[in-house]
């Protein structure tokens, strides 16, 4: 299972096509293994998020002596308060889907992107072998 895992999260974040120095929000990290695989690979700063205060302690320890620029907060990012344009991409796996808002999730995914459209963000977000990809020039 560890193999799908891995292959499932490389696959995801060869979409985003990411550049080194470019700044990540992860959206429900969990124990933060796409966020480790996206700074040691492509040399990008991430920040992960997650309700779970196991899953971020756990991602917490995961990170100590490791050469890479992550960090692990517990928050909710139907309330946290992203500045505008300040992430280059959004990425979620598992998560979305989750998330139940006044509106819709197409709308709150929208919402999201204003927090990396000033950089012509990019937002993924998947579950299982689905996953969608959103642009913002």
């Amino acid at each position: 299972m560890l193999h799908f895992c891995t292959e499932t999260t490389e696959e995801f974040v060869k979409l985003l096509d990411l550049q080194a120095g470019q700044r990540v929000l992860d959206i429900g990290c969990g124990i933060g293994g796409g966020d480790f695989y996206m700074s040691e690979t492509f040399d990008v700063s991430v920040v992960g998020i997650d309700l779970s205060v196991n899953m971020i302690s756990i991602a917490l320890e995961r990170a100590i002596g490791r050469q890479c620029q992550v960090q692990f907060e517990i928050a909710d990012c139907t309330t946290e308060e992203f500045q505008a344009g300040y992430f280059d991409v959004i990425y979620s796996r598992d998560t979305l889907l989750h998330i139940q808002v006044i509106n819709t999730v197409s709308s709150f995914s929208m919402h999201l992107l204003f927090v990396c459209s000033q950089n012509e963000g990019k937002m993924v977000h998947g579950f299982s072998t689905l996953s969608h990809i959103l642009f913002i020039k």
